[in-house]
C-alpha cells in the first residue's frame, strides 16, 4: 500500500439534490437496434439506487478537478492533454487489482463510506443503515443442524415475523428516520416513440422509470448525502470553482449542490465513529458480530465462515475508462463494463466466534475497494 505524507487535506462532502435524482444500476431501458445491450441489460421498467456508487464519486470527483484545469477544454468537454490530466487525477478509473492493490488517483487519495445526513435547528448529524438484526434479539444455545453439507448452529430469533415486511430504518444520535421518511419516490410512465412522432413497436415502447427525492414532510430539504476525502493540499476543495459547484452525478441529468468543509477527520477510526449508533441496539449472544458499515465486497468463502448471518447482495459493476479515450459513451470501444460483481449490502451482521471475526475483519481489508469507500465494518464483542 503507497505510503501516505502529511501533506494532505481533508474535507467533509455534502451533496445536496436539485429536485430528483436517479442513480442507475446494472439495468437500463432498451435501445433500438443494440440487441445484445437489451438481452443483458434492457428492461422497460428502471428504478433509482437510493445511494450512488462509490465509484460513481470517485468520478464525480475526477471530472469536478479535472474540468477545472487546463487539461480540459469546457466547450467541447473533452481532455485536451492526456499526460497533464494523468498527473492530476491518475491515468486510469477505479479497477480490480489481482492483488487488491489501491488504485492511484494522484490528487484524491481516499474516500469514506457515502451516508446520510440531517440538518435542522439543532445542527447535522448522520443518519446511517440499521444493522440488519435492528429490533431482533439474536442468541444461539445447543440446537444444530445440517445445512448444505455443514453441521451449523440454529439460531433463535425473537422479534422476527417471516410474515411481516421490516422497513429499512436509519439511526442517529437524536432519533431513527425510517425509510419512508427519507426517500420519496418520483415515477414517470410513459410512450416512446421515434423522432417522427410514431410509437416504437410495443415491446419497447412503454416505459417506466422510477426515481427519488430525498425528505418527506417536514423533513424535506433537510437531509443530504455526505462523505469525506482526502486530497493533496494542491487540490482545496472547499475553495472556489469546486466548492458550492453544481454537479452532475447519476443518470437523468441528476444535478446536486456541492460543498466542502475541510475538517480533521481519521479514516482509521470512521468505523468507530459510525458504529457507535448501533451500540444500543445490540442483542446477540455469539462471541462477536460484524456489521458492515458499507457495502462490502468479500468472496462467497470468505463471508460463509461463520456461525450465521443475516444479509444482502446487490450487484455491482463500473465503467473502465482511461485518459486517452475520446469518446466515454456506453457504447464506445474505448469504454467497457467491467465484469460483474456482488457486494454485501451495508447493515449485514455476521455472527462469528473470535477466530472467525478475525478471519472476516482482515477479508474485507481489500486495499482498492477500501481506498474508495467500501469494505467497511465494525466489530462487537460481547
Amino acid at each position: 500500500m503507497e505510503r501516505r505524507t502529511n501533506d494532505m487535506s481533508k474535507y467533509k462532502v455534502t451533496l445536496t439534490p436539485l429536485g430528483k435524482y436517479f442513480f442507475g444500476g446494472d439495468m437500463t431501458f432498451r435501445v433500438e437496434g443494440k440487441n445484445d445491450y437489451n438481452e443483458q441489460f434492457g428492461s422497460y421498467i428502471i428504478h433509482s439506487s437510493r445511494f450512488p456508487q462509490q465509484t460513481s464519486l470517485l468520478g464525480m470527483l475526477r471530472y469536478l478537478i479535472l474540468s477545472n484545469s487546463d487539461a480540459f477544454d469546457a466547450d467541447a468537454r473533452k481532455i485536451i492533454s492526456a499526460e497533464k490530466a494523468g498527473e492530476l487525477i491518475g491515468s486510469t478509473g477505479f479497477q480490480v487489482t489481482d492483488d487488491y492493490s489501491e488504485n492511484d488517483f494522484r490528487s484524491i487519495k481516499r474516500l469514506s463510506p457515502c451516508f446520510l445526513e440531517e440538518t435542522d435547528e439543532d445542527g447535522s448529524r448522520c443518519l446511517l443503515c440499521a444493522p440488519k438484526d435492528f429490533g431482533l434479539e439474536v442468541g444461539f444455545d445447543d440446537s444444530c443442524c445440517y445445512l448444505n453439507g455443514r453441521y451449523v448452529s440454529v439460531p433463535r430469533i425473537a422479534g422476527y415475523n417471516p410474515k411481516e415486511w421490516r422497513e429499512p430504518v436509519y439511526l442517529s444520535e437524536k432519533e431513527n428516520r425510517a425509510d419512508s421518511e427519507i426517500f420519496v419516490e418520483d415515477s414517470r410512465i410513459g410512450i416512446t416513440k421515434n423522432y417522427s412522432g410514431v410509437t416504437r413497436k410495443d415491446d419497447d415502447a412503454f416505459y417506466k422509470q422510477i426515481s427519488y427525492r430525498l425528505g418527506k414532510g417536514k423533513h424535506e430539504g433537510k437531509i443530504h448525502f455526505a462523505f469525506y476525502v482526502e486530497t493533496d493540499d494542491s487540490t482545496e476543495l472547499s475553495r472556489k470553482p469546486y466548492n458550492k459547484s453544481v454537479v452532475h452525478l447519476g443518470g437523468d441529468d441528476s444535478k446536486f449542490l456541492l460543498e466542502a468543509v475541510a475538517c480533521e477527520v481519521d479514516f482509521e477510526a470512521l468505523p468507530v465513529k459510525f458504529g457507535a449508533s448501533y451500540t444500543s441496539f445490540c442483542s446477540f449472544t455469539s462471541e462477536c458480530k460484524v456489521v458492515l458499515l458499507s457495502d462490502s465486497y468479500l468472496l462467497s468463502s470468505e463471508a460463509n465462515d461463520t456461525v450465521f448471518s443475516i444479509t444482502g447482495i446487490q450487484p455491482f459493476r463500473f465503467i473502465r475508462t482511461n485518459v486517452d479515450a475520446k469518446d466515454y459513451s456506453v457504447f464506445s470501444r474505448e469504454t467497457k463494463r467491467s465484469e460483474k460483481y456482488y457486494l454485501y449490502e451495508k447493515g449485514s451482521v455476521f455472527y462469528c466466534s473470535k477466530e472467525q471475526a478475525e478471519h472476516l475483519v482482515k477479508a474485507l481489508d481489500k486495499p482498492c475497494f477500501r481506498q474508495i469507500g467500501y469494505n467497511y465494518c465494525q466489530l462487537f464483542t460481547l
